[in-house]
């Protein structure tokens, strides 16, 4: 099987001599620690398994390519935070390392885009282009064409939650900290902190482990995230920027550094998640945002069971209807930016089906389906595609909720009730209480909000849609 790779490329390439061979090596991190690099270059050879090996235990967020004449190697980390394209046709195989030139837009696609801000599995906006699901290696050599996951988010329940599993958890979270300290290479950290659970878990295991902390919270005037963040703040002495998204600040999102960000890293993959852009262009003007390390808590509430719709899976309906039931939900959930015709939502519902939904058995496997349908694709496409703000910015960062370790405690150990609602995951926080923080500090209090937020949201809304509709094109 012959391969191209298409030069033009948004990520940096090096060339390195091992073995009497010249290879093109891309290693992305999210931190941009020299190390890594320092690390693959020493390894003895670049055999599929010595990288696995390699990235396995750097507990990091990546892109690693390598290829040299004849062999080629793609892996993309368990999220899929960096990605590429391929094309393979009947000879050969097409890498594209940024947004093809020449193209034949996907109508279903695109419409999926429009209607949700990304895209179906591996599909792209570009016919027959494909990207690398999370977890995904794709090995080429003049005999082969594999793909195959090195990490394969396939959560599933017990009959009952196994033992000690505070316990569990409580170390997992250390040790991931102790690798986050050993890694930030004099950088501080800085937290966007809400009012929620996740963001004052990252703030509070952050504190327990001695790192410089600042964090910022943001939004509109009156936001009860301010409140709940200065409060957290102060019992911690911590410094809490805020920054308040008025209508003056929020013309940054009329400019054309906003624009310019909009078509940043653009694979056919995503809308860009603008996330932070404004509240962290606006914190860039007070601090020198290159001396942080970011980290959000994305996404504690998914991977702890917030997101299943157990409404649906509880109910007393027969198994073909709660499947109707879900992709129903699935449709209003993540494809209702606009309004969309009958015909349109009927091809959605039946490629979400195929691709997810098929041969289920009980309710057990509906909610691991669920899960994996939503984690491949909001999630990782647009959840954990915010991050590329940061990269847009020139900043590091890290998420330690979606290390691979905690993906994992949280997919092989509980049983369906006492991860439903997050049982476990709250009753753990609050039973912990961690430097006083969880008990007598409102969670989530809700906003009331005015007409003009609801106003400026849609502005928002539009503004996505009106950028996300003109990449298309």
């Amino acid at each position: 099987m012959k391969f191209l790779v298409n030069e033009s490329s948004i990520y940096k390439k090096s060339i390195i001599k091992k073995n009497n061979l010249d290879y093109n090596v891309i290693f992305e991190t999210s931190d941009n620690n020299k190390i890594h690099f320092t690390d693959l270059i020493s390894l003895e050879n670049f055999e599929k398994e010595t990288l696995l090996n390699l990235i396995k235990n750097k507990k990091i967020f990546f892109l690693l390519i390598i290829w040299t004449e004849n062999t080629f190697i793609a892996i993309a980390d368990q999220v899929a935070s960096y990605n590429i394209l391929y094309e393979k046709k009947k000879d050969n195989t097409h890498i594209y390392l940024n947004r093809p030139k020449n193209f034949t837009i996907n109508k279903n696609t695109a419409e999926e885009i429009y209607f949700s801000g990304y895209t179906i599995n591996n599909h792209t906006l570009f016919q027959n282009i494909k990207s690398l699901l999370p977890g995904e290696l794709l090995f080429i050599t003049k005999d082969k064409f594999e793909l195959q996951k090195w990490n394969d988010y396939q959560p599933s329940y017990l009959p009952f939650s196994k033992n000690d599993l505070d316990k569990k958890f409580n170390n997992c979270l250390e040790d991931e900290f102790i690798t986050i300290k050993k890694n930030l290479n004099n950088k501080k950290i800085l937290v966007p902190l809400s009012s929620g659970l996740d963001s004052r878990l990252i703030v509070s295991l952050a504190k327990n482990f001695d790192l410089e902390i600042e964090t910022f919270t943001y939004g509109f005037q009156n936001k009860k995230d301010f409140r709940v963040a200065k409060e957290i703040c102060e019992k911690l002495n911590l410094k809490n920027h805020q920054i308040i998204m008025n209508k003056k600040n929020s013309q940054i999102y009329k400019s054309n550094i906003f624009r310019k960000y909009l078509r940043f890293r653009d694979l056919g993959i995503k809308a860009n998640n603008f996330g932070d852009f404004g509240p962290l262009y606006h914190l860039g003007k007070l601090i020198d945002l290159k001396e942080f390390k970011i980290m959000n808590g994305q996404s504690g509430d998914f991977i702890s069971g917030n997101h299943l719709p157990s409404e649906i899976i509880d109910s007393k309906n027969k198994l073909e209807i709660k499947i109707n039931d879900i992709l129903e939900f699935s449709l209003q959930k993540h494809f209702s930016l606009w309004e969309s015709n009958s015909q349109i939502k009927k091809r959605i519902k039946e490629k979400i089906s195929t691709i997810y939904f098929n041969n289920i058995k009980n309710d057990i496997e509906l909610a691991s389906k669920y899960e994996i349908f939503e984690f491949e694709n909001r999630q990782c496409k647009w959840v954990v595609g915010q991050q590329n703000v940061y990269d847009f910015f020139g900043i590091q960062w890290d998420l330690p909720l979606w290390k691979k370790s905690v993906m994992d405690f949280f997919s092989y150990n509980f049983s369906y009730e006492d991860k439903k609602k997050q049982r476990f995951y709250k009753d753990f926080l609050i039973k912990k209480n961690n430097l006083n923080i969880w008990k007598n500090i409102p969670i989530n209090p809700k906003d009331t909000f005015s007409m003009s937020f609801s106003i400026l949201r849609f502005f928002f809304k539009l503004l996505f849609i009106f950028f996300g509709k003109k990449k298309m094109v």
